[in-house]
């Protein structure tokens, strides 16, 4: 997440099981769009609950900024994975040691789309300023081959498989581009005494401010200097950085930010970071290849699944 975006990599997929029959009514259900609400957080993040085949619910920070699912050890072991191959845990500020796999009994059904679920196992004791039950970040890797609303005046996520999703109305279209995985929109930045210039920035639901990477930093860096800085705390390092303010426009929105310059991160696909907390809804939807932002869904109840996690079957630790 980024207070400072994590760049994990990784593929993912899902586990079904059953004969033809149980596969076809799965199938069926799975056409029908999930509806998760927000838990209680500190703004802009969003914490969902996730559901456990054992009938637990266990608290992860939506991620979109991150391309792969990170999961507290305790958690990762009960889904299958306490062995796997070994890696890092890369984040703006550092890499924390951990282990990646193929974890089952855990997740929405239908999401992701395709792949099997692909997640990180590491110490994520940084994360627990959201509170002592969270259990990991869900990672976009999670959503693959999905279409999904973020719904910030609704406090919900509306996701399912491409094409899927009721047609919506208003707001503001882009086109839609990949970046390690991630979503991402071309927007056009503007601040004093620098010529207007276009960046490449990923949707990032972990973020509350943007983030301006390598050479898009070194345009910007011309009026950011150390007498505006900010403490960046990823859960896995703290760091102090630069920043200024800069206009923002992205799909016919402009909005003025406060943005973290990093000249120091020039290996990333992307320019830098979007907060999706700037907009009142973000629409991804990978089938017809755009992003809408402020947009509606119309949604009525009998075209709508919930999940366990809805109906008070919670865990906390």
């Amino acid at each position: 997440m980024n207070q400072a975006g994590l760049r994990l990599a990784g593929l993912l997929a899902l586990y079904t099981a059953g004969g033809a029959t149980a596969a076809t009514t799965q199938e069926r259900t799975n056409l029908v769009p999930i509806v998760v609400p927000f838990e209680q957080a500190p703004s802009p993040y969003i914490i969902i609950r996730v559901p456990l085949t054992s009938g637990r619910c266990e608290a992860l920070i939506f991620d979109t900024g991150t391309n792969t699912t990170v999961l507290a050890s305790a958690l990762a072991s009960r889904v299958g994975l306490s062995v796997g191959r070994a890696t890092g845990v890369e984040s703006l500020n550092g890499v924390a040691p951990a282990i990646k796999g193929e974890v089952r009994g855990i997740g929405f059904e239908g999401v992701p789309a395709v792949g099997p679920r692909v997640a990180i196992a590491t110490n994520i004791d940084g994360l627990h300023g959201f509170g002592r039950s969270m259990a990991g970040l869900y990672g976009h890797n999670w959503l693959t081959g999905t279409d999904y609303l973020i719904d910030y005046d609704a406090r919900r996520i509306v996701m399912g498989a491409a094409g899927t999703l009721p047609h919506s109305t208003g707001g503001h279209r882009t086109s839609l581009s990949w970046a390690a995985g991630r979503p991402a929109v071309e927007a056009t930045i503007r601040t004093h005494s620098v010529e207007p210039f276009s960046a490449r920035l990923v949707l990032d639901s972990g973020a509350d401010h943007v983030t301006l990477f390598g050479g898009a930093a070194v345009r910007i860096a011309l009026v950011a200097g150390w007498e505006q800085t900010m403490v960046i705390d990823s859960g896995f390092g703290t760091r102090e950085v630069p920043t200024t303010i800069a206009s923002v426009n992205v799909g016919g929105r402009q909005r003025s930010v406060s943005v973290e310059v990093r000249k120091d991160v020039t290996d990333r696909e992307e320019d830098g970071l979007l907060p999706t907390s700037l907009f009142r809804s973000v629409l991804v939807s990978s089938a017809d290849g755009s992003v809408i932002f402020d947009a509606s869904l119309a949604l009525s109840k009998d075209l709508q699944r919930t999940t366990s996690c809805d109906a008070g079957n919670r865990h906390h630790r």
